[in-house]
Order: C-alpha cells, then sequence, then structure tokens
C-alpha cells in the first residue's frame, strides 16, 4: 500500500501504573514496535481509549517509541495543538491528511490533551475534531477521518455515528473511518463518500 494506517490501541512503555478501576489495561515493550515497521506501518491512530492505561508517561513514551521508529501517529500529541494536527503524507503527486479522534468510553478515563498537558483528541463535542478535519482539508486533496467511536461487540449503531460520521463528511473528510466495536457495523455512503463504521 502507499500508506498503511492502524489503530494503534495499546501503549509502548515500560513505565507508569495501571489506571485504576480499567478492567483492561494493554502495554507492550518498546522494542516491539519493530513489529510495525515489518508489517510496513506508516502511521497509526493514538485517539482510543488505550492509549493512556499506563498514564501520562506511558502515553509520553509511545509517542517517543514511535517517533524513533519514524512511524507516524495522529490523534494524540504532547499537547491539545499537537493531538489536533492532521498528518499530510504525498503520494502520486496527492496530498494525503489523517485526522483522528476518540469517543469510545461510557466513563471517560482517557484525557484530553490540554494546552500544556499530553493526551488525545476527544470527540464527545465534535468542534475541536470539526476543527482539525477543516485544517486538514485546506491542505490535502484527500482527508481520512479515524474515529473510534460505537459499543464494543455490537452490531448495532449508535446514533451518534451516523449523525456525526455526516458531520465529518460536511467539515471536509473524504472518507470516515471507524474502529473500537470489534465487529463489523457496515458502510454508509453520504453524497458519494463512505463512512465505514466499524
Amino acid at each position: 500500500a502507499d500508506i498503511m494506517c492502524l489503530n494503534n490501541e495499546f501503549t509502548y512503555s515500560t513505565q507508569g501504573s495501571p489506571l485504576k478501576g480499567k478492567a483492561y489495561t494493554f502495554r507492550a515493550q518498546p522494542s516491539r514496535v519493530d513489529i510495525l515497521k515489518e508489517m510496513g506501518v506508516d502511521i497509526v491512530s493514538l485517539a482510543n481509549n488505550h492509549a493512556y492505561d499506563y498514564g501520562e508517561r506511558s502515553l509520553i513514551d509511545t509517542m517517543a517509541t514511535l517517533k524513533q521508529a519514524g512511524i507516524h501517529y495522529v490523534g494524540a500529541g504532547h499537547n491539545l495543538e499537537e493531538a489536533m494536527s492532521p498528518v499530510y503524507f504525498e503520494v502520486q503527486g496527492k496530498t494525503i491528511a489523517y485526522v483522528a479522534a476518540s469517543r469510545a468510553e461510557k466513563y471517560r478515563m482517557t484525557p484530553q490533551a490540554t494546552e500544556d498537558a499530553p493526551g488525545i483528541l476527544l470527540c464527545y463535542d465534535t468542534k475541536l475534531f470539526l476543527k482539525a478535519i477543516e485544517e486538514a482539508k485546506k491542505n490535502a486533496d484527500y482527508v481520512i477521518a479515524f474515529v473510534h467511536w460505537g459499543t464494543e461487540y455490537s452490531y448495532e449503531l449508535e446514533k451518534v455515528q451516523r449523525v456525526t460520521g455526516k458531520e465529518y463528511l460536511d467539515a471536509g473528510a473524504d472518507i470516515v473511518i471507524g474502529e473500537h466495536s470489534h465487529c463489523l457495523q457496515g458502510i454508509e455512503y453520504y453524497e458519494g463518500k463512505p463512512i465505514v463504521y466499524s
């Protein structure tokens, strides 16, 4: 593939402690990032409900590990500006932008980045994600919007997925790619553009 992106739903770290009260926490040895390189991964989304499983330090370690491996990340950052920033690729004379955000937790444990603290980009309130999409569209031919949403292990869509998916396309995304449910949730075309729900 010209660009391979996947959802990196764990931390690369040996530091931090599991978030209290969280049923599942995931972390990998930083050296295991080589598996992504072996697979040909170019970029990962960190906008998910496991990027902060071992706290702030583990997220910082994850970003450093990916950067050192030459793998881009989107949807998280050392501050809000970075978490909102699109990542751009040039492919056959076209600019492709990636943006990512999450609204996956019923009980929010993964913090949104702030002006001076690391975290992910959340989209329970879509304002900031819409702004990120609009910024990407100004500078790219195609915008790919990754969103972590929906109900785990359910084939049923939440109403908010159908509503906000269209909002993301209206803001300038050319495709919305959903994830989080761990099962297929179908595809809808809106004005000729796809929303891959999960």
